[in-house]
């Protein structure tokens, strides 16, 4: 579980404060539950969840201090940072409790009726969980809005709209879901159209399904990617022939659930988002799939939980956007052979569950031989051991294909959805290293017309406002050139430093993002690891149990 300030002070003004109580009665509480409680960067969400609600059940509002009045979050540059890249004990998503395995799933209908939601429940966390790399202090401005620009660096915060909660939205009627795909089904198509699956999605705890083809899923990516440059949209199945193969359809499952547990808890605060989880029939999906309203990115108006839009450029990630790319290729090399491994295993295992097959077929003859020779002859044979046989290799075929399963899902499909992640991963660098690019262009662009426009000396086509023009000498619009530069084309200037702002936005989300996605696709590598462990040791413990069973000798 991450620790995120910023999320600590949502929860706070949405969830402590409407009831009547001050921040810093809760911020005092805090002290007495942990060493440095004050301080909301040591808390994960999960913590304050629950020391929230204990405070909720047990303090009363206290009467309006002066001391209350004047209160002020630390700064964040005096919040300790969460170190990047090292990799966590528990994972980055919240524990989302399971439904026991035996419990009957019902269709709920919608609008699920206000007795099954949770009670005194927080809004989900904000999507973007890694707090950014802060550069040295000398370079970090009081004034936030003030720009630092020292060649390659700069860091520079921008006031921005807030995403403001909605209550009245599905995803925060229904916070922290946890999906699962439990169904894949064919459906027959008309003379118009062809076959297709449609998936059965269960949203854990509620209960509540939904049904979804393939194409919505392509159709909601598209959406977030066009929507959404300076995230990692996390991939989908791609697109085959084969798509109604059940072992197709086995992969497409994995993928699209990783997938949508990933956008549920990055884009709660999405429209179309909301309504592709919320929508029950394929009308009212089609209304807001159909032309959804695209998002455009601006450091201007970009809209942040935090209100603040940080742009950063720097050496330290263009080094580190380098490095990633090499190490990406590097676990992409070592991912593919873990694949190719696990097809020869699972080729194998298949060839061995055929033997089991045909030996405890062999054994069944000779069991069937052996009753018609005590059926026609006065001297018995004992056809036990044969009985026996053939129920041991019966098990042995059953045991060997269920491994076969474990190699298959933990270590051919997940690895091959690795893949897929770290090849998003790089689409993005490219998207990041053009948007570089154009800057370049841009203000190279920018910088001979400037050029060309000093050499000429015509003042009125460098659109300097007259009052400003009339602060300066003759002397100094002559040959004072670093002076000119500087405010001719006022407007032009503008709109490339809005284009390089937008673009520090979108690489310092990018930085931020791909070390979130790095870091949670090592834990469920170590989760994946450890399940195929369990299922391959269970699977040889009951070859060894129905050894014993059969041969008790």
């Amino acid at each position: 579980m991450e620790y995120n300030s910023d999320a600590a002070r949502i929860y706070i003004e949405n969830q402590i404060v409407p009831q009547g109580f001050q921040a810093i009665q809760f911020i005092n509480f805090l002290k007495t539950k942990k060493t440095n409680g004050d301080d909301l960067g040591l808390w994960n969400m999960d913590e304050l969840i629950e020391v929230g609600n204990e405070f909720l059940s047990t303090q009363k509002p206290e009467q309006q201090q002066e001391v209350a009045k004047g209160y002020q979050y630390p700064p964040l540059e005096q919040i300790q940072q969460p170190q990047l890249m090292q990799y966590p004990q528990q994972p980055l998503v919240p524990q989302i409790p399971q439904i026991p395995q035996n419990t009957q799933i019902q269709q709920i209908p919608y609008p699920i009726q206000p007795q099954n939601l949770p009670q005194n429940v927080p809004y989900p966390p904000a999507p973007q969980v890694i707090a950014p790399q802060v550069m040295q202090p000398e370079t970090r401005a009081r004034n936030q809005s003030k720009q630092i620009d020292k060649g390659s660096q700069r860091y520079v915060v921008n006031p921005g709209p807030r995403i403001q909660p909605n209550p009245s939205k599905f995803l925060q009627k229904h916070p922290n879901i946890e999906v699962k795909i439990i169904g894949a089904d064919k459906q027959d198509g008309s003379v118009f159209s062809k076959s297709f699956i449609l998936y059965q999605i269960q949203l854990n705890p509620y209960g509540y399904i939904i049904y979804r083809r393939y194409s919505d899923f392509d159709k909601l990516r598209e959406y977030l990617i066009k929507s959404y440059p300076e995230y990692i949209i996390p991939p989908i199945a791609k697109k085959v022939n084969s798509s109604k193969d059940p072992s197709v359809i086995g992969y497409r499952q994995l993928a699209l659930e990783k997938f949508l547990n990933l956008i549920v808890k990055g884009f709660w605060f999405d429209n179309v988002v909301d309504g592709f989880f919320e929508s029950q029939n394929e009308s009212d999906l089609q209304k807001i799939m159909k032309n959804p309203p695209t998002r455009i990115c601006d450091c201007t108006n970009t809209q942040t939980l935090s209100g603040q839009i940080e742009c950063q450029i720097s050496t330290q990630i263009d080094s580190f956007f380098t490095q990633s790319q090499i190490q990406l290729d590097k676990y992409g090399d070592i991912y593919r052979k873990i694949r190719n491994i696990s097809k020869k295993i699972v080729d194998d295992n298949k060839t061995l569950q055929n033997d089991y097959k045909e030996l405890s077929s062999c054994y069944q003859n000779l069991a069937n031989c052996t009753k018609l020779w005590n059926d026609s002859m006065p001297e018995k044979i004992d056809d036990s051991l044969f009985i026996q046989a053939r129920d041991l290799f019966t098990q042995w075929s059953v045991q060997q294909e269920k491994i076969s399963d474990q190699f298959k899902k933990y270590l051919g499909d997940f690895y091959k959805y690795q893949n897929q992640i770290y090849d998003t991963i790089k689409e993005r660098v490219k998207y990041r290293d053009q948007q570089k690019d154009d800057i370049m262009k841009a203000t190279k662009k920018l910088d001979e017309k400037k050029e060309k426009l000093f050499k000429e000396q015509n003042t009125s086509k460098w659109e300097i406002p007259k009052d400003q023009l009339a602060q300066f000498t003759k002397d100094q619009l002559t040959y004072d050139e670093k002076l000119v530069k500087e405010i001719m084309l006022p407007l032009e200037q503008k709109q490339l430093l809005n284009l390089t702002d937008t673009y520090g936005y979108i690489n310092n989300s990018l930085y931020q993002q791909i070390q979130y996605a790095l870091t949670y696709s090592m834990s469920q590598t170590v989760h994946s690891i450890k399940s195929c462990i369990i299922g391959i040791n269970n699977a040889y413990n009951e070859l060894l149990t129905s050894f014993a069973v059969q041969c008790p000798g």
